[in-house]
């Protein structure tokens, strides 16, 4: 069976990297509808994570959407 998804995400148009980013957005979203709480509890976690001179993960993460959005426009 995991040869025939690889074999369909294979003869997509899009690169493999794409696909799989997609799939994992997709299963993180469906477990945050859903509320499954061992998922929703690991991404909280990573929210309130400080690494490197007390700055949170989740500082970082909006910075670099903000990042793409300038991008974006310039």
């Amino acid at each position: 069976m995991l040869n025939e998804v690889q074999q369909i995400i294979d003869d997509s148009q899009y690169d493999n990297w794409e696909v799989y980013f997609l799939i994992w957005a997709a299963f993180i979203s469906l477990c945050i509808y859903a509320e499954f709480r061992p998922v929703i509890g690991m991404l909280r976690s990573l929210d309130t994570t400080t690494f490197g001179y007390g700055i949170a993960l989740g500082e970082v993460f909006i910075a670099a959407l903000q990042g793409i959005i300038v991008g974006m426009f310039g």
